[in-house]
């Protein structure tokens, strides 16, 4: 149920950032937002059918996310609550293909 909640946020993702809503980032950052949702989501999916790419593309989707942000001035706190994420899938690692 939780994976089902992570994609359709992505799919929202996807259609706030062509909204105006973040538009004052500039203009790549809506283009930007979705290529990286579209990372996110990969990595779901390999992490939903337990592969060992999807938990190593999680961090480093992250981590860009997270670059671009900090240089586009979008970055928010709330944004680093997903590491939790990351730290909960890799103490599982031993689980995954």
């Amino acid at each position: 149920m939780t994976a089902g909640l992570l994609f359709a946020a992505g799919i929202f993702n996807i259609l706030v950032a062509f909204t105006g809503a973040t538009a004052r980032y500039g203009m790549f950052y809506p283009a930007a937002q979705v290529l990286l949702t579209i990372g996110y989501l990969t990595a779901l999916s390999g992490i939903w059918e337990m592969e060992r790419w999807g938990l190593l593309l999680l961090p480093v989707v992250l981590a860009v996310a997270l670059a671009t942000d900090l240089y586009l001035g979008a970055f928010r706190y709330l944004n680093l609550l997903a590491w939790v994420a990351v730290i909960a899938f890799w103490t599982q690692r031993k689980r995954f293909k």
